[in-house]
């Protein structure tokens, strides 16, 4: 079987956690692997890259489409990606009859060619469930989120969002002595 994954991080983390929780090698594909196992984590542009020639052509002979065309189970995480046509047609080539995709944002509204494709490539909604139904199955934590007035930053020109993230948020002392104070009333 193969898991798409459309970044590195949770195609690391997806990696890691499913040979610890199966006790079993699994495959990579991205981030400059290719190892092919009973199950792989795939990285869509990995095998989108994989499938043209030079000339954006389709390789129909490429291993990444005949990786596809063997895999009997497809799960894609975060698979609104898959109304993208491009990701589309990756996860159309393979031929698995279980597919299973996995997102919290599944419909895009006003965009019902993206809405068709995520059904074509994964099938019906078959199960959904809400935040509050992970939190009470203990799957994430319950959250409370607090609005507080710490005096906002000083209105100054910033040349980017990195600085003024960095300068207004991340290094700004008195947003980050109340995250402190409240942090330790918890």
């Amino acid at each position: 079987g193969v898991i798409l994954i459309h970044r590195r991080d949770p195609h690391i983390q997806s990696f890691d956690a499913l040979g610890e929780m199966l006790g079993e090698p699994i495959g990579s594909i991205g981030g400059g692997e290719w190892k092919e196992r009973r199950i792989t984590v795939a990285m869509f542009d990995t095998l989108q890259r994989e499938m043209k020639d030079s000339d954006g052509q389709m390789k129909w002979d490429s291993r990444a489409v005949r990786f596809l065309k063997r895999q009997e189970v497809m799960c894609i995480d975060e698979s609104h990606v898959v109304g993208s046509p491009s990701r589309y047609h990756t996860a159309m080539i393979c031929p698995a009859p279980i597919r299973v995709g996995m997102t919290g944002s599944p419909w895009k509204v006003g965009e019902p060619l993206r809405d068709f494709r995520l059904e074509a490539a994964c099938g019906p909604v078959a199960f959904v469930f809400t935040a509050r139904d992970m939190a009470d199955a203990g799957l994430v934590a319950n959250i409370r989120v607090s609005l507080v007035n710490w005096g906002g930053v000083d209105r100054r020109i910033f040349h980017d969002w990195p600085e003024a993230y960095i300068r207004g948020v991340v290094n700004e002392p008195r947003r980050n002595a109340v995250g402190c104070m409240l942090l330790r009333k918890s």
